[in-house]
C-alpha cells in the first residue's frame, strides 16, 4: 500500500471516530431539557432553557416548566462555526414586540451568570462574555454545553438549577461532573 493512500485511509478513519457530536442539530430549532429535572428530589416546574427577550428580564435566562406556547423564549436556533463551536441563538427575538435582533446565549465569566448577547461581544466585555458554545456529548441525548470564551482560560458549563436553593436559576459551573447536576441536557428537535 502506497504512503498516499495509507495517509488517506486513516485520516478517513480519524475523521469518522471523531466527528462533530452536535452535527445532527446544526441549524435545527431545539429545545434544551434539563436532565437533573428527571430526580425525584427535583422542583418539576424548573426543566427546559429559557431566555428572556420581552418585559422585565431582558437578557436573562431561567428554567421554564415547558417548551413552546407561552414560554417563547425556549426556542434554540442551533449555528455552527466549525467542528464542535456552535452560536445558540433564541428564536423569540423574532416574534412581534421583541427587537429583532438575533440575540445568543452567552456566559459571563464575571457573574458565572448566563445571558442573552448580540453575536458581537462589547469590546470593554470582550475578556468576560462568550457566545461562542463546544459540546461534550456524554451518552444518548445527554449533553452537556462548555462555553468558549476568548481569553479566559476555566472551564464553564451551562448550569440549571432544578433543586431547592436556586431553582429556575441558570449560570456556569466549573465542571459537569460531581455536584453540577444541572450541567446535563437532553435536546429535541421543535
Amino acid at each position: 500500500m502506497s504512503k498516499s493512500l495509507l495517509l488517506l485511509v486513516v485520516f478517513v478513519v480519524v475523521k469518522i471516530v471523531i466527528a462533530d457530536p452536535f452535527e445532527q442539530f446544526s441549524s435545527a430549532t431545539v429545545a434544551f431539557y434539563n436532565l437533573a429535572a428527571n430526580s425525584p428530589d427535583a422542583i418539576s416546574q424548573y426543566k427546559y432553557l429559557d431566555g428572556a427577550v420581552f418585559c422585565c428580564a431582558y437578557g436573562t435566562t431561567y428554567l421554564s416548566p415547558s417548551a413552546g406556547g407561552s414560554y417563547t423564549g425556549t426556542r434554540w436556533f442551533i449555528e455552527r462555526y466549525a467542528d464542535n463551536l456552535y452560536g445558540i441563538v433564541n428564536t423569540a427575538a423574532f416574534l412581534p414586540g421583541a427587537d429583532q435582533e438575533r440575540r445568543y446565549l452567552a456566559c459571563d465569566y464575571s457573574t458565572n451568570r448566563v445571558i442573552l448577547t448580540s453575536r458581537d461581544v462589547p469590546r470593554d466585555k470582550v475578556y468576560s462574555y462568550s457566545n461562542t458554545w463546544s459540546v461534550v456529548k456524554h451518552g444518548d441525548n445527554d449533553y452537556s454545553f462548555k462555553c468558549r470564551p476568548i481569553l479566559a482560560e476555566d472551564d464553564a458549563y451551562l448550569d440549571g438549577a432544578v433543586f431547592p436553593g436556586t431553582p429556575g436559576k441558570v449560570y456556569i459551573s466549573p465542571s459537569y461532573n460531581g455536584g453540577y447536576t444541572g450541567t446535563h441536557w437532553s435536546i429535541s428537535l421543535i
